[in-house]
């Protein structure tokens, strides 16, 4: 018998093959939560940790984990010429006696004046040394003035800054950059908390300090990555690496649809309230 011929390459197929391409790239896209929503600060939290937790990352000291009365996990992005704007965004936790507490989000934002070129991703890990200032971080805005020189080249890239940060702000960051920039200037910036993501993630008005300091005022739902964050968390403090395996990975684009679901939910529900009133 003969062979069956090739399809030909008509409008139609190629029409159908596009359809095909973009409900997979829909698909794909549909896993990952706005960056804007709690559910994707918590996403790419995990997304950080998973990063310091690779054995071809630079490791994160256990004593910093085991010493520090909290930690923020943000991720940051920074584009100048001469000038660079930084704008990011995460979340905060404090340690416990059992473990951490709910995470409350944070945004930071601010500039860089110097000699700086190019564009970076920075995923920055922030330890919180004292308890003073994990207060201070919760009560007012940061800011930090600091000279600062770094190169970060390449895809992967860490730096440790264990000098004048942790020694007058109390805090110690580690930061694994993608892209390639260049800089050395004066890093100025503020971090607050965001108070509507908090309430629209864990629909009701709460203050950051309660959801960091106040036992119980936040109950953790299973159905979320917040747990996910915690196992990770551990795996830092016993000073283990981790490459999430196959079924990691669909497990977290399951919760991500989840949370995508549920963002939905809660924005068709906000529309609702504003058009009956």
């Amino acid at each position: 018998s003969r062979p069956t011929p090739p399809l030909k390459k008509t409008s139609t197929n190629r029409k159908m093959a596009e359809t095909e391409e973009t409900v997979a790239a829909a698909k794909v896209a549909r896993v990952r939560p706005s960056r804007l929503s709690m559910e994707g600060y918590i996403y790419n939290a995990n997304k950080v940790l998973e990063t310091a937790l690779n054995p071809k990352t630079w490791e994160v000291p256990v004593e910093l984990v085991e010493k520090c009365k909290g930690v923020v996990v943000i991720t940051m992005v920074q584009v100048g010429v001469i000038v660079s704007l930084q704008y990011g965004t995460g979340i905060i936790m404090k340690k416990t006696e059992t473990g951490w507490s709910a995470p409350s989000a944070v945004a930071i934002g601010g500039t860089s004046f110097g000699a700086v070129l190019g564009g970076k991703r920075d995923n920055i890990i922030i330890f919180i040394m004292d308890d003073k200032n994990m207060e201070d971080f919760v009560d007012r805005p940061q800011s930090r003035i600091s000279l600062d020189a770094a190169f970060a080249a390449g895809p992967k890239g860490a730096k440790l800054n264990l000098g004048r940060e942790a020694e007058e702000k109390g805090t110690i960051s580690m930061t694994f950059s993608n892209g390639a920039y260049a800089g050395m200037g004066v890093e100025m910036f503020t971090m607050e908390t965001a108070h509507e993501q908090n309430e629209i993630f864990y629909e009701k008005k709460v203050k950051a300090k309660d959801i960091l300091f106040k036992e119980n005022a936040i109950e953790i739902s299973p159905d979320t990555q917040i747990p996910d964050i915690y196992v990770k968390m551990e795996k830092l403090a016993n000073g283990e690496t981790w490459i999430p395996s196959d079924d990691d990975i669909q497990r977290s684009r399951h919760f991500a649809d989840q949370s995508i679901r549920k963002s939905e939910q809660l924005s068709n529900k906000k529309e609702g309230a504003a058009t009956e009133s």
